[in-house]
């Protein structure tokens, strides 16, 4: 079933939480926070592996000039996983970059 945006980071944070996942992420002031997903994190991760344009993650209905986007239970595993490999630090890498 497609995901809306708020669906998305709901699921991704059920996800996290039920695999006990430790995420955290270091704020602008340099304060390091173990914090639930949120959307501005999500939308760190659409950006960085360009979640937008893989057919697997998103779908783009588009009405007229607006374009809205759901997404694929595979785009929550996605990123579930690659939070996995680095919880603490991956909000960080993807953002440099």
């Amino acid at each position: 079933m497609p995901l809306i945006y708020l669906n998305l980071v709901r699921d991704i944070d059920n996800r996290l939480k039920k695999q006990k996942i430790p995420f955290s992420y270091t704020t602008k002031n340099g304060e390091s926070l173990n914090k639930s997903f949120n959307g501005y994190v999500l939308s760190q991760f659409i950006s960085y592996y360009n979640i937008k344009r893989d057919k697997r993650y998103s779908y783009a209905h588009k009405i007229g000039n607006l374009i809205e986007y759901t997404y694929s239970q595979q785009a929550s595993e996605f990123i579930v996983n690659q939070i996995k490999q680095d919880p603490a630090r991956i909000v960080e890498k993807i953002k440099k970059r």
